[in-house]
């Protein structure tokens, strides 16, 4: 007969979770969880089979909680941009979920995408773009919303809701009218300049 767990596995995932908001992502390990939970380490491996199954219970609810930050969002106009700005308000409220998800190295940024799609649906009825043109504008977009969140994650002082909210509505209608104009981009690689003798 299989040992009975001591502690659930929502037991050990909000245990993970209260490390992560007060020392960061790094410091939870089996030997902090079990601490935090004045246990040993094995109750922890009676519930999971292995340390990864447990980061990975740990990011699926720091998705939860952005999720909440996120729901409802298509019901406003310029749903893009409000998804931005309350990506931006979660990268100050909860740092370090932020941290977890979008800043440890192999961060997965398409986890907004499902809000983002929603979000598209405004661009196909109210500006005309197809599938393409939704798409294209998606993989703009994404890195500008994750990476302004991530520079108020890192310096909120001097990242407030108002720059976060100017800089997103220049980046959303500069793409806006790129898409929308059909007008290929040319890559360029920089060149050294001539000096003149």
């Amino acid at each position: 007969m299989p040992r009975q767990a001591q502690f659930s596995k929502s037991d050990i995932v909000a245990a993970a979770i209260k490390i992560l908001r007060t020392q960061g992502w790094r410091m939870i390990t089996a030997r902090s969880i079990s601490k935090e939970l004045s246990c040993s380490v094995s109750p922890l491996f009676t519930a999971y089979n292995s340390m990864d199954e447990i980061l990975q219970d740990v990011l699926a609810e720091c998705t939860r909680n952005l999720n909440k930050y996120l729901s409802e969002v298509s019901e406003y106009r310029l749903s893009f941009k409000e998804m931005g700005l309350r990506l931006y308000r979660f990268s100050i409220e909860e740092p370090k979920l932020f941290r977890a998800l979008f800043l440890r190295p192999n961060a997965d940024l398409s986890i907004i995408d499902k809000t983002a799609m929603e979000c598209l649906k405004e661009l196909e009825n109210e500006f005309g773009f197809d599938d393409k043109m939704a798409a294209e504008f998606l993989e703009q977009m994404r890195p500008v919303i994750v990476g302004v969140s991530g520079l108020a994650n890192n310096d909120p002082q001097n990242w407030n809701e108002d720059r976060v909210s100017q800089i997103l509505s220049k980046q959303f209608y500069a793409f806006l009218l790129l898409i929308k104009s059909g007008q290929e981009v040319i890559i360029r690689k920089p060149e050294k300049k001539w000096k003149s003798e």
